[in-house]
């Protein structure tokens, strides 16, 4: 498994990205509110 920097993706990201671990998080200049998690259970269209 590959395993994303947290680095590497804020050199390239137009927001700060943080990440807790599990969730990846950002927050755009709207004050909007980005989380993304790569779990495959969290997926409701997943097909197994």
């Amino acid at each position: 498994m590959n395993h994303l920097s947290i680095n590497a993706i804020n050199v390239h990201s137009p927001y700060i990205v943080g990440f807790d671990g599990k969730v990846f998080q950002f927050v755009t200049d709207n004050g909007i509110t980005y989380r993304v998690d790569f779990e495959r259970d969290s997926n409701p269209f997943l097909q197994p």
